[in-house]
């Protein structure tokens, strides 16, 4: 994925040099991560150190926990006063088992007040640990470390755009000479305005636009998508 302003004129030179076969172009590369910034939702974590025993820590001192930080964690996304569609909270624990020094986080089940609860969070745990670790004893005692509630807005998002198709080939602009593996080689220049899609281009060629410019070498093509983007595949 190339992006930033110089991130496409050097994409096709980094993929020869990697054996990458495929790259993609968004439409405005150089705004990009800005889009991302603008568009992303917005989070916050709370935390609540325990470091006891699972089964010594009573159900209702849980929810109780969970109970409080999700308040805080309300009133922190109205504060903000950050236009959000909706909201989620994602309850999580730090385990390990007594004596470990490091600790897993696990998704935490909704309620947790009743042993049934406790003991669904221990065998994810043990479950867990078996993923990561590829070992889990699940008669070993549990250490619960540490409560985690992450609150997620999930922010609007801009439409997505799309381009129209068109059954005729995009004409260059004009041909500029540039210099490549030690070789002056002729380039035609197109306007990424100009791109519908469906439109296909061989390289060597250069496309330009106000935030970059896509450097398309000798072994890549290029096929524009239904949504403004500059697919390049290796040819060989």
């Amino acid at each position: 994925l190339a992006y930033g302003g110089a991130g496409p004129t050097h994409a096709c030179l980094l993929a020869e040099e990697t054996g990458i076969r495929r790259v993609l172009v968004p439409p405005s590369p150089g705004t990009l991560c800005a889009r991302g910034a603008l568009t992303m939702d917005v989070k916050s974590d709370y935390v609540r150190t325990f470091r006891r025993a699972l089964n010594e820590i009573p159900g209702a001192e849980l929810e109780d926990a969970y109970a409080m930080m999700e308040r805080s964690a309300r009133a922190w996304l109205t504060g903000e006063a950050i236009p959000v569609d909706s909201s989620r909270l994602e309850r999580s624990a730090e385990m390990r088992y007594v004596g470990q020094g490091f600790s897993l986080n696990v998704a935490c089940p909704a309620d947790v007040s009743t042993a049934q609860g406790r003991e669904e969070l221990a065998r994810r745990f043990h479950e867990r640990h078996l993923t990561v670790f590829r070992h889990g004893d699940p008669n070993a005692s549990v250490e619960l470390t540490t409560l985690r509630l992450t609150i997620v807005g999930l922010t609007p998002k801009p439409p997505t755009m799309s381009v129209q198709a068109s059954g005729t080939a995009a004409p260059p602009h004009e041909s500029r000479t540039v210099y490549y593996q030690g070789n002056e080689i002729d380039c035609a220049v197109y306007a990424r305005t100009d791109l519908r899609h469906g439109h296909q281009l061989q390289g060597p060629c250069i496309i330009e636009q106000y935030d970059t410019t896509t450097f398309v070498t000798p072994s890549f093509n290029v096929t524009c998508d239904a949504f403004g983007n500059l697919l390049l595949e290796a040819s060989a």
